[in-house]
C-alpha cells in the first residue's frame, strides 16, 4: 500500500530564515482517507495572518475527512478554528484534557481582542471569530486514550489511537493504521514524571510489529537533561534565597504546563506564589489541575491584571509564575520584568525555551549585569541588575530519550520535525548511526511511503 504526508507547517527549520518553527499539521492520505494531525500557529505570531499559521491554500482544494489534535499548545492547535471553518466536513478528534485546555486557549485568544486598538486590528486581524470557535466546539469528538477507534467512509477506513506521551495533560500520539500499513504521529513527548502529568508511555508492541513510519519532533535533538527533580530543588532553593533577603523572584512561563508546573512545584516546596495570567489562571482551574490548585490553595494565589501596576513597584520578597514565557511586550511577565530588573535584590529565572530574537533570549545569552536594555514599545532604557538565572526545565525529550524512543518503535523510516538545525542534524546524525533511515522534515515537502 502507498501512502503520503505533507508537511504544511511544524518543519525543520533552517537559517537564515531566524523564523521560529511551529504551526505544526501535516495533510495526509492513507487507504482512501484524507487526515490531518494538528493545526498550530508559530509561537510569535507574525503581522500577516497567513505567515502565522500553516500553508492551508496547499489543502484547499482537497477533502479533509478527519482532524486529530494531539495536544493543547497554541503551536499544535492555535489554529484548529480556521482549519475546521474550511473543512467543515471533517471529524475532529482529541482526548479530553486536550478539548478541555484548547477551549481555554481558544477562548481567551478571543478576549484579548477586546482591548487592542483599531488600527491594532487592522494591522493583526484575528484569526477566528466568536462564531467560528463555538461551531468548532460543536464538533469536536472526544477519544479515549489507548482505545482504538474506526474511521471508515465510501473512500476507505482507517483506524485510529491517542496514545498518552506526557508533556501535558491530553498530550497523545496519534497512531494509524490501516491494511498493514501503519503510521505514528509522535507528538511532543516528555519521557519523565511531571508534577501535574505522567510519564510518555511505551508504544504498544502489536502496533509496533508493524514497522510504522514515524514522525517525532526533535526539538531537544542536540541538548542532554540534567536529572529533572535536582533542577526543580535548585529553582525552589534559588527562589527562597531571593525571597530571603528580600528580593522578587520572576519566573516567566508558557502560559499551559510550564506555568502550571512550575507554580505547582514552588507550592508543593511551601513557597507562596502568585500565578499572573489569564490563561494560565483559567487553565489552573480546569479539570487536570484543579486537583493540585484546591490541594495547594493556601499556596497558590492569582495575580490579578488590574492590581499589577501596583504589585510591581510596592511588593517584596515575593514569588510571580506569569506568561508570556519569553517576556513578550504586553504581557505580564514583560510589565513585572520592566517594574523589578533595577534592583539588585530581585531574580530573574529562565527556566523554558527563548525564542531567537526575544527578550528571553537576548536576557539568557547577551545581556550583562548594569546592561542599560532597550524598550522600543516604551522608548527607555533600564538599567539591568536583577540577577539573571537559567535553570531549565524542560518537558520535551532530550537527545537520549529522542534516540531510545526511536529505536523501541522498529520504525522502518523516521521523519523529524519540529526542529531547528542544529538539533535536527544532531538527532539524524544519531539515529542514522543506530541503523535507521531518517528524512528531514521540511514544510511544504510531501513523502511518500510504501508498505
Amino acid at each position: 500500500m502507498k501512502t503520503s504526508v505533507l508537511f504544511l507547517g511544524g518543519g525543520v527549520v533552517s537559517p537564515p530564515q531566524r523564523e521560529e518553527w511551529g504551526a505544526s499539521c501535516a495533510f495526509g492520505r492513507l487507504n482512501g482517507i484524507n487526515f490531518v494531525v494538528d493545526a498550530g500557529i508559530k509561537p510569535k505570531l507574525s503581522r500577516k495572518p497567513e505567515f502565522s499559521t500553516p500553508n492551508f491554500k496547499l489543502i484547499q482544494n482537497e477533502r479533509v475527512d478527519i482532524i486529530f489534535i494531539t495536544h493543547a499548545h497554541a503551536d499544535h492547535v492555535g489554529a484548529l478554528a480556521v482549519l475546521a471553518k474550511q473543512h467543515p466536513n471533517a471529524q475532529i478528534w482529541m482526548t479530553w484534557h486536550t478539548a478541555d485546555l484548547a477551549e481555554t486557549l481558544l477562548s481567551s485568544s478571543l478576549s484579548y481582542l477586546k482591548h487592542k486598538r483599531p488600527e491594532e486590528l487592522l494591522e493583526s486581524p484575528p484569526l477566528f471569530s466568536a462564531e467560528d470557535l463555538t461551531a468548532l466546539k460543536k464538533r469536536i469528538q472526544i477519544a479515549k486514550p489507548e482505545e482504538w477507534e474506526v474511521f471508515e467512509s465510501a473512500a476507505g477506513r482507517i483506524e485510529f489511537c491517542f496514545w498518552p506521551r506526557g508533556h501535558l495533560p491530553g498530550n497523545s500520539a496519534v497512531l494509524l493504521k490501516a491494511e498493514g500499513a501503519a503510521l505514528i504521529f509522535g507528538s511532543d513527548t516528555y519521557s519523565v514524571e511531571l508534577p501535574t502529568v505522567e510519564a510518555a508511555k511505551p508504544l504498544p508492541q502489536d502496533f509496533l510489529q508493524l514497522r510504522p513510519v514515524l514522525f517525532t519532533e526533535g526539538t531537544n535533538g542536540a541538548t542532554f537533561h540534567l536529572d529533572r527533580k535536582i533542577e526543580e530543588a535548585r529553582v525552589t532553593s534559588f527562589v527562597r534565597e531571593v525571597n530571603r533577603r528580600g528580593g522578587n523572584v520572576l519566573l516567566p512561563a508558557f502560559s499551559i504546563g510550564s506555568a502550571q508546573n512550575l507554580v505547582i512545584t514552588l507550592a508543593q516546596a511551601g513557597i507562596p506564589t502568585l500565578l499572573g495570567g489569564k490563561i494560565a489562571w483559567t487553565a489552573m482551574r480546569s479539570d487536570a489541575y484543579l486537583p493540585f490548585a484546591e490541594r495547594l490553595k493556601d499556596h497558590i494565589h492569582h495575580l490579578e491584571g488590574w492590581d499589577l501596576q501596583r504589585f510591581g513597584k510596592e511588593e517584596r520578597g515575593r514569588t510571580v509564575v506569569a506568561s508570556h514565557g519569553m517576556l513578550e511586550h504586553g504581557s505580564i511577565s514583560h510589565s513585572l520584568l520592566r517594574d523589578w530588573m533595577a534592583d539588585q535584590n530581585n531574580a530573574i529565572v529562565l527556566t523554558g525555551y527563548q525564542a531567537e530574537g526575544s527578550l528571553g533570549r537576548y536576557l539568557q545569552t547577551r545581556a550583562r549585569p548594569d546592561q542599560r536594555i532597550y524598550f522600543p514599545m516604551n522608548d527607555d532604557r533600564i538599567t539591568l541588575k536583577a540577577e539573571v538565572q537559567t535553570i531549565r526545565l524542560s518537558s520535551h525529550d532530550d537527545l537520549r530519550h529522542l534516540v531510545e524512543g526511536a529505536i523501541s518503535c522498529r520504525p522502518r523510516e523516521v521523519v523529524i520535525g519540529h526542529a531547528d538545525e542544529i538539533n535536527y542534524r544532531s538527532l539524524s546524525r544519531r539515529l542514522e548511526n543506530c541503523g535507521l533511515k531518517v528524512q528531514r522534515g521540511e514544510n511544504n515537502r510531501e513523502f511518500e511511503f510504501n508498505f
